[in-house]
């Protein structure tokens, strides 16, 4: 291959090209080219699913790390023990974000305060989305959910609304849908809350 030869010998490629473009290989010539080039293609694949694996667990040790030095500051806050139960009980494990959700205004309250001083996260990353019925479409309660907040606007994602196959009757009129708190970029966040909880699980284990 010109690979072969650019090894051997300091030509560039397009010389390469220029004399040798009129020089015939026999079928079995282009077919062990053409062999090499895909066990090429394969070996890069390798290397780079082994370099991102790398990546990877060097993220994963970093979070974990991360997420044992907060944990050692703040173990004896009670509100820091309450955040990370919460997230234990309400936040998304699946995702690749931290993701929290709740129809509790108080409790969504409570984890941006959470996140604002345990994480050190800025308001700027943090959004919301709102979750509800068709039926209650009029209510327009990311208006409500901003003023409880203070989230502007601008940082809720488009609202998903489940359709209604018949009419819902409203049984809690304070009932203004639920709301998701989302970290932006926060596949490291979420890892460190993850690490946490499992930080709390050891802490717990001498209970029982």
């Amino acid at each position: 291959s010109y690979k072969d030869i650019m090894r051997e010998i300091s030509v560039s490629k397009s010389s390469l090209s220029g004399w040798l473009r009129f020089l015939e290989l026999s079928p079995e010539e282009e077919n062990k080219l053409k062999l090499r080039a895909v066990q090429n293609v394969g070996e890069g694949r390798e290397r780079a699913a082994f370099s991102n694996r790398k990546k990877r667990i060097e993220r994963e040790n970093m979070a974990k790390l991360d997420a044992e030095k907060i944990f050692e500051e703040y173990r004896n806050d009670s509100n820091f023990i309450l955040g990370i139960g919460l997230y234990w009980a309400e936040g998304s494990k699946r995702t690749s974000a931290f993701q929290f959700m709740n129809s509790d205004p108080q409790m969504i309250l409570f984890m941006i305060f959470w996140v604002k001083k345990y994480l050190e996260i800025k308001e700027e990353n943090i959004s919301l989305r709102v979750h509800s019925h068709e039926d209650f479409k009029f209510e327009k309660y990311e208006q409500f959910w901003s003023k409880i907040t203070k989230i502007p606007l601008r940082q809720f994602h488009k609202t998903c609304y489940k359709p209604n196959i018949h009419s819902i009757f409203k049984k809690n009129p304070q009932y203004k849908g639920c709301i998701r708190l989302e970290i932006g970029g926060g596949i490291k966040t979420l890892r460190i809350l993850l690490y946490l909880k499992e930080c709390l699980e050891n802490k717990l284990k001498v209970l029982y």
